[in-house]
């Protein structure tokens, strides 16, 4: 008998799906918009524009922009929260594709 030596075909094949499954999973939680704290984008949204008073509802979306609704002086208004694991925000007015400043 021969003496094996690496990996069989089957051994590589399913350490190679392992891997894409792992970087998908991976892609998709570290850039998806579910990473943010709601008390860092009240402070954050008062900083832009102080008449924010609390925030009313906060919807989590991994592969599209986080909805946040927030009571303004009164009003309800929506803002797209673009978020990442390092916790970097980008606010949008719903209904534009323009960041806040």
């Amino acid at each position: 008998m021969k003496k094996q030596a690496g990996f069989s075909l089957i051994e590589l094949l399913f350490t190679l799906v392992a891997l894409l499954v792992a970087f998908v999973f991976l892609g998709g939680v570290c850039m998806g918009n579910q990473w943010y704290f709601e008390d860092s984008i009240l402070r954050e949204l008062q900083y832009e524009h102080p008449k924010v008073l609390k925030i009313i509802h906060a919807e989590r979306n991994i592969f599209s922009y986080s909805v946040i609704v927030v009571d303004e002086d009164g009003q309800r208004r929506t803002y797209l929260l673009d978020s990442n694991v390092l916790f970097r925000y980008r606010f949008y007015p719903e209904g534009t594709r323009q960041f806040l400043p």
